[in-house]
């Protein structure tokens, strides 16, 4: 079994290979040019640059103070990923992400949570979180059409310093394509098998001038999903469901379940971009219109009519508008100024509409910016803004028009409120000497129901060669709790809400070790003061400290007619003390005598993909993750059973601990051209489950003893220039 490998993984100490990396050799190509002699990029220069950095000054991307992965819309293509999630699942180290009965709990270096509120995701930098419960990032993430991305840069390491409260394990920023992209009409169609769907995207840019473009782009898919004849839903443990039927253990369920990634309630899903680009203005309008049905939680298959449960999961609508002007003073000092709105509408249905189950509320948020940027000498550069955010909760969700808000908790259904929020923000950056690079940041946020909220960051890059970089950074990141759990604090009179933050340290190294080969290795230590969900008061708090620490490693090999990636992460659990004193939180039972390891991770995660021109029409491609297991699951599992007599909200499972195993995932596709106007591509998903379907398994959030057989598949899809 491939988690006996991953056993043997465990016997050499991480940091061994860590330090190996460190001492191989940097490429000798071009030496004789110093660094003395390279090129400084002016802001000017540099701001034309299309490179995020994750920094507040122009950063070249080898000097990035962050372990960084960008995904390009050709990557995107040849993926044939039909979510984001999926997308980033086959491309992002450390990333992985497990089932919830709300929508998928994503998560990096092996910090996750039932909300998804531990990372951003942004839109050409505009946070697109949801904040008010049960959200976090959940737009944009399970619609398959990706037509309008012209790349994804995801920063993997906690990011509030420049990102705001919320990038406690990372940021995701989807960049859009605007009208200097291309010229002309796009159109791509795609139909699926056996998760079945149909999609179509069309996309249309023009220059007016050099100064003015447009682009507007608009999706739409129609999701079916997979039925349980090719994605099983399996639980680990014997019980009678609420219609009397017998669940046996490991073995599909004998009723009917909803399809596996299905639109939430049969809805056509929708995406829409306009663009106007000029010289020094940039607006656009962007709306979806998305979500998934999800299997609902064992307690509920237990209680409830499984009929009943054929819907369940969160639907979403999201309309933002912005606007952005760039002025550029002189070739030493630049001003952003930034306004932008955002209507966010939700509905999560749970089960049938009883007290609790079915909840839904909308929320509007006004925020202005302005951020300015200084070349002070050629060896310094600083930028320093402030914004501000005013959002209004509790309207009547526009998805769920006959209803009023019900925001579920200990909030009055119709309840409204608003609140604000008032940050400073400010980064330094110094070119010591032609080797040595600092870069220091610092951000304050004040919050309407928090107290004021500090974020630092402190990176020391060095440059040995051109080809050969060692980075040393620190990070200080927080989160304001859910505006719910922080305005049920105020109704409740506690004085402040709860603030989440993390300490993170990395050490990360990246060479040009020859021509095509590229590596990078990150040793990385987080010590994180969790706010998290706690099942047994049902209330969100302060939890305690977690440790972890853990090695990354990638690799990458490119020439002008293949790419190939590898990439291994290692996470593991350090210490974990909890502050108050609860018997079951969603981290890690460790503090209860049971392993020592996280309760939702594997602890090793391997990927590969690969893409190479067979000719100039024929291109082939495949990608490869393997999760090697979930020891911390397991843990949960025995805890739960020992300690708590069985609880239906944890992890159960009776004999087999199979679901506690390792997971494989592997695609493959060919891509035709047919001209310069027209490609066909067919792919190929999970094929490993054509020889047993558990390797595809994809296990639930603290549930894990219940997984779900993620369908093998194959999408054909046509791409046009009109």
């Amino acid at each position: 079994m491939l988690y006996g490998v991953s056993t043997l993984l465990k016997m050499y100490p991480p940091c061994i290979l860590f330090v190996l990396c460190m001492m191989m050799p940097g490429y000798n190509h071009a030496q004789s040019e110093s660094i003395e002699k390279q090129h400084i990029f002016t802001l000017a220069e540099l701001r034309l640059l299309k490179v995020d950095s994750g920094t507040l000054t122009p950063t070249p991307a080898e000097q990035a103070p962050a372990s960084i992965t960008t995904i390009s819309a050709e990557d995107i293509k040849t993926s044939g990923a039909r979510s984001l999630d999926e997308l980033l699942d086959i491309y992002v180290p450390g990333f992985q992400y497990m089932k919830k009965s709300q929508t998928a709990m994503m998560g990096l270096r092996g910090i996750i949570s039932d909300r998804n509120n531990k990372m951003l995701l942004t839109v050409n930098g505009r946070v697109m979180n949801t904040k008010l419960r049960d959200g976090g990032a959940l737009t944009e993430r399970n619609m398959s059409m990706l037509g309008d991305i012209r790349k994804i840069t995801v920063i993997r390491s906690p990011g509030s310093a420049v990102y705001g409260p919320g990038a406690i394990a990372g940021v995701i920023n989807i960049e859009t394509l605007d009208g200097n992209d291309f010229n002309g009409g796009q159109a791509s169609v795609r139909t699926g098998v056996r998760e079945e769907f149909i999609s179509a995207e069309f996309k249309f840019a023009k220059q007016l001038n050099n100064e003015v473009s447009w682009m507007a782009y608009y999706g739409l898919d129609d999701y079916k999903g997979a039925d349980q004849d090719y994605a099983a839903l399996i639980f680990s443990h014997d019980f009678t469901a609420g219609n009397g039927q017998h669940v046996e253990s490991n073995q599909p369920t004998p009723f009917t379940v909803l399809n596996e990634n299905a639109s939430y309630n049969d809805r056509l899903r929708h995406k829409l971009h306009l663009q106007l680009t000029m010289k020094e203005l940039d607006l656009w309008l962007r709306y979806t219109r998305g979500g998934s049905k999800n299997a609902s939680t064992p307690a509920r298959f237990r209680l409830d009519e499984p009929s009943a449960l054929l819907e369940t999961g969160t639907g979403h609508q999201q309309l933002t508008l912005y606007g952005k002007y760039k002025q550029q003073l002189n070739d030493k000092m630049a001003l952003d100024y930034i306004v932008t709105y955002d209507l966010t509408d939700i509905e999560v249905f749970n089960s049938q509409k009883q007290a609790g189950d079915h909840t839904n509320w909308r929320e509007d948020e006004l925020s202005a910016r302005v951020i300015s940027q200084f070349d002070i000498n050629p060896a310094n550069k600083l930028a320093v803004g402030s914004e501000l955010a005013f959002e209004v909760f509790g309207k009547d969700s526009l998805m769920a028009s006959t209803e009023a808000a019900n925001l579920g908790g200990k909030i009055p259904a119709g309840e409204q409120w608003h609140t604000t929020m008032f940050s400073l923000f400010g980064e330094h950056q110094w070119q010591i000497n032609a080797q040595w690079l600092s870069i220091a940041d610092i951000r304050v946020d004040k919050h309407t129901y928090t107290p004021w909220m500090l974020s630092p960051r402190l990176a020391l890059i060095y440059s040995a060669k051109p080809q050969k970089i060692y980075k040393f950074m620190y990070n200080h990141s927080v989160r304001r709790s859910d505006d719910g759990d922080l305005y049920s604090a105020e109704l409740a009179g506690a004085a402040e809400g709860e603030v989440e933050s993390i300490d993170n340290v990395e050490l990360r190294t990246e060479q040009q070790l020859s021509k095509p080969f590229w590596m990078a290795a990150s040793l990385y230590y987080n010590r994180h003061e969790v706010v998290s969900f706690d099942s047994i008061s049902s209330t969100t708090n302060a939890i305690g400290e977690l440790q972890t620490y853990g090695l990354e490693l990638e690799l990458k090999y490119q020439t002008s007619s293949s790419r190939l990636l590898f990439s291994h992460n290692y996470t593991k659990h350090l210490n974990f003390e909890l502050s108050r004193d609860t018997a079951l939180q969603n981290l890690s039972v460790s503090p209860y005598g049971y392993g020592d390891d996280l309760a939702n991770w594997s602890n090793h995660g391997t990927k590969f993909s690969a893409e190479v021109d067979v000719s100039q029409r024929w291109s082939l491609s495949t990608s490869v993750r393997i999760y090697w297991g979930y020891p911390g699951a397991k843990d949960l599992a025995d805890y739960n059973q020992a300690e708590l007599g069985g609880r239906d909200n944890a992890a159960l499972y009776d004999d087999s601990s199979r679901a506690f195993e390792e997971s494989v995932f592997v695609n493959a596709g060919v891509n035709y051209t047919i001209s310069k106007a027209a490609s066909i591509s067919f792919n190929g998903y999970n094929l490993l489950g054509l020889v047993h379907e558990d390797y595809n398994k994809r296990n639930f959030f603290q549930r894990s003893g219940k997984y779900r057989q993620e369908a093998p598949a194959a999408v054909l899809a046509l791409h046009i220039q009109i």
